[in-house]
């Protein structure tokens, strides 16, 4: 890291940042912790109550579009499990074959705003199966209630099936299957994007659906999550368990048939770059890698140097 400082201490004004790292033996990266032993009994046992529930809606309202020429509507789907899939689904006006998306929604406590592609059908999800829309005082309650510090519990993600993200998996994935539904659905095209834990949640999802045709994810969380235990930086939650090793995109890269695209940051400590580095060593698919320099999690400085594997 580097800052420009003034002789008083204080970061001088109007001044840029710099956040980054290099990588050494970048192709020689692969996860710190073996894959779990029933990895495949794991995956068997969440793909059959992911296709014990037909992914149907329950619900549909039509909502004014923010774009012209676009359909709204504010949908849940029926999955296995605590919560239905709930997110805004947009499509063009008219009955022409489209791509089918869907975008997830990264860590916290809200819901997504409609997003609008040409020649797409997208469904932007939340992460928890709630309502959309709604006043600010309720997505408060939550955050402060039943959803407080979610998914952070060292004992609940001893286990797969304890863990929070257990759920939130089984709704990712049956939001990708909801899509194959669409009359609109062009039978090819069907596109798993997210970032952070909506690239979490979209690299699952890919790796367990196999009609699944691209898997896109930037700064994607929770790869390589036993990183400390070979001396690694990682990112600082939550704490390492096993049960995290489930979901982890070092394993899941294994599962993933589409072709995979990621982007990161190489001063990305949320979500570590060598994470993301064993990930893509993983994958035995078609795949890129796109590295920026100067990048944080959340956002990056221009003009950053970009590497690609």
């Amino acid at each position: 890291t580097a800052r420009l400082y003034k002789k008083d201490g204080s970061i001088y004004p109007d001044s840029s940042a710099f956040d980054g790292g290099a990588g050494a033996g970048v192709r020689e990266i692969f996860p710190a912790t073996p894959l779990p032993c029933d990895y495949d009994d794991y995956r068997a046992k969440i793909m059959k109550k992911i296709n014990s529930v037909a992914p149907t809606l329950i619900e549909k309202k039509e909502l004014p579009s923010k774009k012209d020429g676009f359909l709204l509507y504010d949908i849940k789907v029926a999955c296995f499990g605590n919560a239905p899939v709930s997110g805004y689904l947009t499509m063009p006006e008219g009955n022409s074959k489209l791509k089918c998306k869907v975008g997830y929604k990264g860590y916290g406590v809200s819901y997504p705003e409609p997003e609008y592609e040409d020649g797409t059908a997208y469904l932007f999800t939340n992460a928890h199966g709630y309502e959309n829309g709604r006043e600010p005082e309720y997505y408060a309650a939550l955050s402060d209630g039943a959803l407080k510090d979610y998914g952070m519990s060292k004992e609940e993600n001893a286990s797969p099936e304890t863990s929070y993200f257990y759920n939130m998996i089984i709704r990712a994935a049956a939001a990708l299957r909801f899509m194959t539904t669409l009359e609109r659905w062009n039978g090819k095209d069907l596109i798993a994007y997210g970032g952070s834990q909506g690239g979490m949640q979209a690299f699952n999802a890919a790796s367990l659906v196999e009609k699944c045709s691209l898997c896109s994810v930037f700064v994607p969380w929770m790869c390589d999550v036993g990183a400390r235990a070979k001396g690694r930086l990682r990112y600082a939650s939550p704490e390492y368990a096993r049960g995290l090793s489930y979901f982890d995109g070092a394993n899941a890269a294994r599962k993933i048939k589409c072709p995979t695209e990621i982007s990161a940051g190489l001063g990305d400590y949320t979500c570590q770059p060598s994470g993301i580095a064993a990930m893509y060593n993983e994958l035995r698919c078609e795949k890129s890698l796109k590295f920026r320099q100067n990048m944080i999690h959340t956002s990056a400085e221009p003009e950053g140097e970009e590497f690609f594997m």
